[in-house]
């Protein structure tokens, strides 16, 4: 497909010089993953590029690689991340690095792909590459080293230690002979590009030295410090400051090509233009409504094209005219929803709302709101006329036809009850109420939308999802307090409460005839229960880190379900058993939410990669899966699942579990090696480890193989498994300590803050004020050495000091600390 399609693009020029000005090029239909019939969107924007000649605009997405003819903005081609994970482009655009499924650095031509070389090493940690100017060298940062490959030969010629703390950006000189790293210790590092050796530590420590360029001539180099406001010019040749520049925001710095004036992004998504030799302000570039993320000059420096998370324009840099402006592109998608007739999706994202037609997969019209929260639930009124959103405190609702948003819902303060935080909405089918959740335990329920009706009170935590059943007589719910609940309308009664999950309750969905309802939780399990009797007909684990979302297909025998955090999978599961039947996999980042359309053929997800896909769905045309012992969660494949499933389920007894392999009677290490042996190939690729270390630590791993000496070692499928063992508890090892990036960030109320440990040390953890003073310290004891980044490992702050009061919005400093090691983190809370 990649060649035929590059084989289009001389096509591609010439016919679009005669084509009409209504005509589109279906983008939709390009290099679709396995099983998709359209994609909605084009991904978040990266960066962009142009090509060596300039005639392309060489733009790198969420989902993958756009190429744009550079003078039209028509798109000329595409290279999605279903067929590799594209990390940046060489400096004459010919070639492209990518890391592959077996987390191998390769060099691929582009835009065609073929494979060039694979460069030796394993680059699971790699996540940033730079090529040198003439294109012979690559290296890429891990964290706080720089590895240098060369690439003729595929070796890595050089490893470059010498930041303390994430490196935050590294270039080369223009000569190629000299290579720059900045990083949050507030160093530069400047390194013999060729050897690898050290040359000079410029800079102060107490900065966090965000950004390194070169200037073109190659005789400045310029840094800029985080959040000071402020860029430092350096003289190559001495490497003493020479000139320092106060900005009015921002941090990002590049030279235009003839040295003379530097670009700077500032807060609002503007661009600044400095006059280099006076230090004064050119000329300012508006247009982008969110932060800048990237910009390039054209080859013969006349245009400078920029681009925010969904927005690429091409500018005259010089007067500030805006010469072309490139869509499609798109925010992360937080809610979608089919409407009634099934002709148009509405789809979700930050101060905005898209709507789709879904035969043509074609964007309609964009509805806009001012409030700078995100659109994190959709529901259309039954008619179809009135398409209703959550915006932060807010439920707006929308005429579809003119756009103009007929009515804001701010809650009902005369009982106390008030419309709050993210919760969902639903019109119920009949189209007589809006349900809507708040974050005081409370359901509130409309009149169509308009008045208020009533509080359904019951529940003692924020309830995080809710449902109608189809004939519009009840109500189910889920909560934080971990139970799911059914509510009489008519009544305003509470009918049952089922209990049974052992966390959050994050998703409800009733079946189509309403005789059960599937909840989801972040305990990982879906359970399928029966409305008359209260009585779980199905549990299963479904998703490691939690279910995010989950909905009944049209004849009710399947459950599409998707997972939070980092899970980009989405899957289906047999409503009568809870057995796996199949899993979708193509986006590039998490799925938020998923929908079913109202015929049952196709069923679109929404990814925080700013896509909406559409997967066609039948049930005659699911895989069927043929489960072996090994395989104990019923997905066709033996993988690190499996493992962890066992894990999950050691020492349990009884008949009928499928993680006591060998049918003993009990799940112990023998069942542990059994699955370990099985685990070959790709199914053991290092990649993988991720999902292994949020479930099971190295220590545990230890505690396996310290109990596998006891087993028979005669039995090669138990050598197997303890070589196996050995492998991962090596992989899981971390060979540094480092302190992550907490997650969400910014926050509100509470954060997670994951590290990682070398070795086992006693960990601390202290939170300060921007001005220095002390807020928390958690105390988080002896830790063994392993990964703590998922939720139940890593390091959680409640936003809250130590007299247990909250913290007021701003910036704060985490830092980690051990007897060997210790390192400092920024957060934001933002209430």
């Amino acid at each position: 497909m990649r060649k035929t399609q590059h084989a289009m693009i001389i096509i591609l020029l010439i016919s679009t010089l005669f084509l009409p000005v209504s005509y589109a090029l279906d983008t939709s239909k390009w290099d679709l993953p396995d099983g998709v019939t359209a994609r909605l969107g084009k991904g978040s924007l990266e960066s962009v590029r142009y090509s060596q000649d300039g005639n392309w605009l060489i733009v790198r997405s969420s989902i993958g690689m756009w190429i744009y003819d550079a003078h039209s903005g028509v798109e000329l081609d595409f290279i999605g991340k279903n067929q590799s994970d594209i990390l940046n482009l060489s400096r004459d655009t010919q070639t492209y690095a990518s890391i592959s499924p077996e987390n191998t650095l390769q060099l691929r031509s582009f835009p065609d792909g073929d494979l060039i070389i694979s460069l030796q090493g394993d680059a699971t940690d790699v996540y940033n590459v730079n090529f040198s100017p003439d294109g012979r060298t690559l290296a890429g940062t891990t964290g706080q080293e720089i590895l240098l490959w060369d690439i003729d030969t595929g070796e890595q010629k050089a490893k470059l230690a010498g930041h303390n703390r994430s490196i935050t950006s590294f270039t080369f000189s223009p000569d190629g002979e000299t290579f720059v790293s900045s990083s949050w210790d507030g160093v530069i590092q400047v390194w013999d590009a060729t050897t690898g050796d050290n040359q000079k530590t410029i800079g102060t420590p107490a900065n966090s030295t965000v950004s390194v360029s070169f200037s073109p001539d190659g005789k400045t180099l310029v840094s800029s410090d985080f959040n000071r406001k402020k860029v430092i010019f350096w003289d190559v040749s001495t490497w003493q400051p020479k000139d320092t520049l106060t900005l009015p925001s921002g941090s990002f710095t590049t030279f235009s090509p003839d040295s003379r004036t530097l670009i700077t992004k500032g807060g609002f998504g503007r661009i600044y233009l400095w006059d280099i030799a006076t230090g004064t302000i050119k000329t300012e570039l508006t247009g982008h409504v969110s932060s800048v993320t990237s910009i390039a000059f054209s080859p013969d420096g006349s245009t400078l094209a920029s681009c925010s998370s969904n927005q690429l324009y091409l500018w005259d840099w010089r007067t500030g005219e805006q010469k072309l402006s490139i869509s499609g592109h798109s925010r992360p998608v937080y809610a979608i929803e089919f409407s009634p007739d099934n002709n148009i999706l509405a789809t979700g994202s930050r101060t905005e709302i898209n709507i789709w037609d879904v035969d043509s997969a074609g964007h309609k019209t964009t509805f806009i709101d001012d409030d700078w929260a995100f659109n994190s639930s959709l529901t259309f009124s039954p008619d179809g006329q009135t398409l209703a959103s959550k915006i932060g405190w807010n439920i707006r609702l929308w005429d579809l036809k003119t756009g103009i948003q007929q009515a804001t819902l701010k809650g009902y303060l005369g009982t106390g009850a008030s419309g709050s935080g993210y919760g969902p909405i639903a019109f119920s089918p009949d189209g007589k109420y809006l349900a809507n959740t708040n974050s005081y335990s409370s359901i509130l329920l409309w009149y169509e939308g308009r008045i208020f009706k009533s509080a359904l009170e019951g529940h003692t935590k924020s309830v995080n999802a809710i449902d109608f059943s189809y004939d519009s007589r009840f109500l189910t719910s889920g909560s934080d307090d971990h139970t799911v609940r059914i509510w009489d309308i008519n009544t305003d009664s509470l009918i049952d409460t089922f209990n049974g999950h052992t966390d959050e309750v994050h998703c409800v969905a009733f079946s189509p005839d309403a005789s059960v309802i599937a909840s989801g939780s972040i305990d990982g399990t879906i359970i399928i229960w029966d409305v008359k009797t209260g009585i779980p007909n199905v549990e299963f684990q479904a998703h490691p880190e939690g279910v995010q979302d989950i909905t009944f297909s049209l004849d009710g025998k399947t459950i599409a379900s998707c997972g939070r955090w980092y899970d980009t999978d989405v899957s289906l599961w047999d409503v009568n058993n809870g057995e796996i039947m199949n899993t979708f996999s193509g986006h590039s980042e998490s799925v938020y939410d998923i929908e079913f359309s109202s015929d049952g053929k196709i069923l679109a997800t929404g990814s925080s990669d700013g896509t909406v896909l559409f997967w066609d769905f039948a049930s005659d045309t699911l895989e069927e899966t043929q489960q072996i012992a090994e395989d104990v969660n019923g997905d066709g494949v033996v993988d690190l699942q499996d493992l962890i499933y066992v894990a999950s389920q050691f020492g349990q007894t009884g008949e009928d579990n499928t993680a006591d392999v060998n049918n003993d009677g009990i799940v112990d290490i023998s069942d542990i090696l059994t699955v370990a042996a099985a685990l070959q190939g790709q199914n053991a690729a290092p990649s993988l480890i991720t999902s292994l270390h949020h479930s099971i630590s190295a220590a545990d791993i230890k505690q396996w193989i310290n109990q596998a000496q006891q087993v028979d070692m005669r039995n090669p499928t138990y050598r197997n498994g303890i070589a196996m063992l050995q492998h991962l508890l090596t992989v899981m090892t971390p060979k540094q300590t480092m302190l992550l990036n907490n997650y969400p960030n910014p926050f509100n109320p509470e954060t997670w803050i994951p590290y990682q440990l070398s070795e086992n040390e006693y960990v601390t953890l202290h939170i300060h004020s921007a001005e220095g003073k002390l807020i928390r310290t958690l105390s988080l004891g002896h830790q063994p050495a392993g990964i703590y980044q998922s939720k139940n490992r890593a390091a959680y702050w409640d936003g809250k000091n130590e007299l247990g009061e909250p913290v007021a919005n701003g910036l704060y400093f985490y830092t980690l600390s051990t007897p060997k090691f210790s390192a400092t983190q920024r957060m934001v809370i933002r209430k």
